[in-house]
């Protein structure tokens, strides 16, 4: 499968984060915290594993069917199902919403829960075909606020899933919140577990300039920290954090 990249360059990143370093240390200066602040700890994953390039994908349209494919199950069980549709050529908004309930259960069926999410799709699909004319043009010219809304009324569209469409496949700035997100930050104290969806993204949009490259790669970057290292049972010793967090440990007993 192809790496959609987004059309970003690796010197574009490269200059948002030295612009990032610059508040970050500006912040830095104003408040002493004990611990590394958001941006310090997207620079060093950054610096770790370099761009993501995430959402991995050959148009935007498949960005938009894999936001729900990839509900509850691996990645790799969505790639079965995108490659499923592709060899049927039906990833075209209008194409797959003239599918047959049937078929379409057959062909996501490696991604799991497969009857659900043919509702989902096909719940998506008829809010772009009606009110959008099928169109991802169109879509990507509504107001974020207003085509947010609008697809957290569609059945099955929760948060994650809705900002995972705004942010990969329709560049708007927005941050996407999952499991591995609040799993991370707070076992690091940030905030609790439980926080809600809309706080712990207003924390981030807070502590992050406004980049639609910054949330996409800091976003795939969590994920990658995540299953690496950051797991059910984690393995701090060897996480790229660890010696940041350390340090701030050191630098806070020293005042």
């Amino acid at each position: 499968m192809k790496i959609k990249t987004n059309e970003i360059k690796f010197t574009d990143i490269i200059l948002i984060i030295n612009k990032s370093r610059i508040f970050h240390q500006n912040y830095q200066s104003k408040k002493q915290t004990s611990k590394p602040s958001v941006l310090s700890i997207y620079q060093k994953l950054f610096d770790y594993y370099g761009p993501q390039n995430w959402w991995p994908a050959e148009s935007d349209f498949e960005v938009i069917v894999g936001a729900v494919l990839t509900q509850n199950t691996a990645w790799r069980n969505v790639e079965k199902a995108i490659n499923n549709l592709k060899a049927h050529n039906l990833l075209t908004p209008k194409r797959l919403w003239n599918v047959s309930d049937k078929q379409l259960n057959h062909l996501i069926r490696p991604s799991g829960f497969y009857r659900i999410k043919a509702k989902r799709l096909k719940a998506l699909l008829d809010f772009i075909i009606k009110k959008y004319a099928g169109s991802i043009r169109n879509l990507k010219k509504q107001k974020l606020s207003i085509l947010r809304q609008e697809l957290l009324e569609i059945p099955g569209i929760g948060e994650e899933t809705a900002d995972s469409i705004l942010l990969y496949a329709l560049r708007k700035p927005i941050f996407v919140v999952d499991a591995y997100t609040r799993r991370i930050f707070s076992r690091h104290n940030f905030f609790e577990y439980k926080t809600s969806y809309a706080k712990i993204q207003e924390f981030f949009i807070k502590h992050l300039p406004k980049s639609i490259t910054v949330y996409q790669e800091y976003h795939a970057l969590l994920v990658k920290l995540a299953k690496d290292y950051c797991r059910t049972k984690p393995n701090c010793s060897h996480c790229p954090l660890s010696q940041l967090f350390s340090q701030m440990r050191i630098e806070s007993k020293r005042k």
